[in-house]
């Protein structure tokens, strides 16, 4: 798997939310993991995934792999 671009500039003070990313009239179109800087909200990693198992499994690796925590932001 290769790294994403933005991969180095992730530390300890960052987020890891997965959001839903909507088309006209409101239809799912995939899911955004993002990785946020707590400090700065700025968006550090953005990356799209198919539905919500693969962003969730791309979460689940961030989160591990720098201990980050999820914030989920998804209404039920």
């Amino acid at each position: 798997m290769k790294a994403h671009p933005n991969e180095h500039l992730i530390h300890d003070d960052c987020r890891v939310e997965i959001e839903i990313v909507q088309k006209a009239f409101e239809m799912i179109d995939g899911m955004n993991v993002l990785v946020i800087d707590n400090d700065t909200n700025e968006v550090i990693l953005d990356e799209w995934e198919p539905d919500f198992e693969w962003a969730w499994e791309t979460a689940k690796y961030y989160s591990k792999k720098y201990n980050l925590e999820i914030v989920d932001t998804i209404p039920y």
